[in-house]
């Protein structure tokens, strides 16, 4: 049986630090919900639309930085980068729509 591979501790040091500023962003999002809503401003009808923009946000972001992890780890770093060189390219290359 193969053994798993380890990340670089440069990149499992990134990856936490990432999931750290992404639960210090829930977490002050949380503080302002809590306090529109006790202040009873406007009932809270106001932050519910950022809250769930925020949300969708912080829930991509774990998602992207999730999968670029795995990446690194089942097929190694360069070809990690590669592969976001590659869909960088892609993305910002015209497509012919033919």
């Amino acid at each position: 049986m193969e053994k798993p591979k380890k990340a670089p501790r440069e990149v499992k040091s990134s990856f936490q630090l990432w999931l750290v500023a992404i639960a210090a962003g829930i977490f002050e999002m949380a503080v302002v919900v809590i306090e529109t809503l006790s202040a009873d401003l406007d009932s809270g009808n106001g932050i519910f639309i950022p809250a769930v923009i925020r949300t969708l946000i912080f829930a991509a972001l774990v998602y992207v930085i999730t999968r670029m992890y795995r990446l690194i780890l089942s097929n190694g770093l360069w070809r990690a980068i590669r592969s976001a060189k590659l869909l960088r390219i892609w993305m910002y290359t015209p497509h012919c729509s033919e």
